[in-house]
């Protein structure tokens, strides 16, 4: 990808590396030939992961282009520090629960439209629930952020629902 000084994205080349060693010296070869395709002097710097060996091609590009920063991707280590976060015991068990609660009101026909109905009753925008995923790290926040901004809801509906099932028991 590339990132012009107006903030316009291009993909530049797309090529399928699966059958090729991605050592440093093959990745410095394969980035170097696009920097000199395009003209060197063109780019400011070289954002990437933090993998070995692309850190060490980074790091070659940068040695032999100087005014070339070598940068590491902030996505990418936000990604690796939010993927550990998810591993810990304590948010494990806050998901498994906020999951439950999600599936329930996505899978319930008249808890999902109770909710929908309260949540515009009570003027709360944004209100929907988000699944967690785990290859969505932005998810751990989306899915926790949506429960909260319904929380004011979640009585309501509750109750309408006991409600229900009382009745439905009682006929």
């Amino acid at each position: 990808m590339i990132l012009t000084q107006n903030k316009e994205e291009y993909l530049f080349r797309l090529k399928n590396y699966s059958m090729v060693s991605q050592t440093i010296d093959f990745l410095t070869s394969e980035i170097k030939s696009i920097l000199e395709e395009i003209g060197p002097n063109n780019f400011c710097c070289l954002v990437t992961d933090n993998a070995a060996n692309i850190r060490g091609a980074r790091r070659n590009i940068c040695n032999e282009f100087p005014h070339i920063f070598n940068i590491r991707c902030i996505a990418h280590t936000i990604n690796l520090i939010a993927t550990d976060i998810a591993k810990n015991e304590f948010v494990v068990k806050i998901i498994s629960k906020v999951g439950k609660l999600v599936k329930f009101f996505k899978k319930s026909h008249i808890g999902n439209a109770l909710l929908r109905e309260g949540l515009k009753s009570m003027n709360i925008s944004g209100g929907f629930l988000v699944s967690y995923s785990k290859i969505r790290w932005g998810s751990l926040f989306d899915t926790t952020n949506s429960v909260l901004i319904s929380q004011p809801v979640f009585a309501k509906v509750f109750y309408l629902i006991l409600f229900i099932l009382f009745y439905l028991l009682n006929l």
